[in-house]
């Protein structure tokens, strides 16, 4: 271990004992100054500080298979120090469960192994290409990328590719694509889009994103999907993982996080590409995001509930029959078709009869 690990490691070690007397909730006044003495130091005490509050806090609804599997890269030994650190560290806390305990033990160690590797210098990895792709409205495009794989963007979508000698990277700003990945052990694939991450060394996967929600699917071999972990309703720094294989797909959202498996059927996986839109649980906002690719006039929604946008249903429509899904979207929801301005059609709640 050189002295950067060492003084990494004594850093966080105080973080998490001072963690964990206000946990006990019952220190004095002089451990109360010497604490904020030890904030005031170095701004890292306060960084590392509140790291530790968020892994700390993580047992409380945080799943073993959550947890990200570069996580365990700490040896055995150091795994074993941290589960006595633990304990001695909790005192006189009311006892938890086993499985909580050790769920902590490993987040305090893999907590120091992650600051203590943030906190080096790493080497900036040299692009061979960066790339923009873009569809138009109505428009499913087929791409070939520069290592051999293939790309096909949704209507209306667009995407940003970064590849370099160890990785290739392909951030999704918009819309939906799918991708046949070209394999290679070397350069790990990775789609980005928002906070959502899904990487394949070689298999074929979709992600797509619409009114904030972000799903992906598998058509063949194993996807390792990424989310931030929501706690309390809100997002924290650990990740959620899920491994996708054909026939199953997660969605995330900031509200809810990375949701369970389900499985799918994979005919219908990116059946964009044939002008069908199938819906499975999709919000009426998912919906109208997706009309709005293949509409020349924007589709707005006005005065409509959260709670009637949010709700979500099992459907599926021709993409080349915009008046067919709208019409047919009146029978499932309380809302009209305002049809009457040249520019745009506006859906709007349904006026009950007098």
């Amino acid at each position: 271990m050189t002295q950067h690990d060492r003084d990494q490691r004594a850093l966080v070690e105080t973080a998490n004992y001072w963690r964990a007397k206000h946990g006990q909730g019952n220190l004095s006044d002089d451990e109360r100054r010497a604490f904020e003495a030890w904030l005031k130091q170095d701004i890292r005490h306060e960084e590392v500080y509140d790291q530790a509050e968020t892994y700390w806090s993580a047992y409380d609804y945080l799943a073993v298979t959550d947890l990200d599997p570069a996580l365990l890269r700490p040896s055995f030994s150091e795994r074993v120090t941290a589960w006595l650190d633990l304990f001695a560290h909790w005192g006189r806390r009311p006892a938890i469960a086993i499985g909580a305990a050790a769920m902590v033990a490993c987040l305090v160690v893999s907590f120091t192994w992650i600051y203590s590797n943030a906190n080096r210098s790493v080497p900036t990895e040299a692009p061979i290409g960066q790339l923009d792709y873009a569809s138009e409205t109505g428009e499913v495009r087929a791409i070939t990328l520069p290592d051999g794989s293939e790309l096909t963007l949704a209507a209306r979508s667009h995407v940003s590719i970064a590849f370099s000698d160890e990785s290739r990277v392909v951030t999704l700003v918009k819309g939906a694509a799918l991708f046949d990945v070209e394999a290679d052990p070397n350069r790990p694939f990775t789609v980005k889009s928002d906070h959502l991450s899904a990487t394949a060394i070689g298999t074929q996967f979709d992600v797509s994103e619409s009114a904030g929600i972000l799903r992906g699917s598998g058509s063949e071999g194993l996807v390792d999907v990424a989310f931030p972990l929501v706690g309390e309703g809100a997002s924290t720094s650990l990740k959620s993982l899920r491994q996708v294989a054909a026939g199953e797909m997660v969605s995330a959202s900031d509200r809810i996080g990375l949701s369970v498996i389900r499985a799918v059927d994979i005919q219908r996986i990116a059946a964009w590409r044939n002008n069908i839109l199938y819906y499975d649980g999709a919000t009426l906002r998912e919906i109208i995001d997706d009309a709005n690719r293949y509409s020349e006039l924007e589709i707005q929604l006005e005065d409509l509930s959260p709670d009637l946008q949010a709700k979500s249903i099992n459907a599926s429509f021709q993409s080349t029959d915009l008046d067919g899904l709208l019409n047919t979207l009146t029978f499932v929801y309380p809302i009209t078709i305002d049809r009457s301005a040249a520019d745009k059609i506006v859906i709007r709640p349904s006026v009950a009869p007098e």
